[in-house]
């Protein structure tokens, strides 16, 4: 399976900062099975709660990638994020 790696300035409990964390790349149809299960078994709101990035690394990571990739706004790296 391909991989991609993310760096960071800084070292967190998400991040290995400069250290880096290999990701392994799902296609576009895996990640949205993957996407559409967790939002069937923890409802819409999973994706703005603070503990998705912990728990679903590999889902988050890669919607960030396809976001990127298409140009989209990436409101998920946005800690302060309210949608109300």
């Amino acid at each position: 399976m391909p991989k991609f790696n993310i760096y960071s300035e800084y070292k967190t409990d998400y991040l290995k900062g400069r250290d880096g964390m290999k990701i392994t790349f799902l296609s576009p149809v895996t990640l949205y099975k993957e996407y559409i299960n967790l939002v069937e078994q923890n409802g819409e709101q999973i994706v703005l709660r603070d503990n998705f990035l912990k728990d679903h690394r590999l889902v988050f990571w890669n919607i960030i990638l396809y976001f990127r990739i298409m140009k989209l706004p990436v409101f998920m790296l946005d800690l302060d994020y309210n949608p109300v």
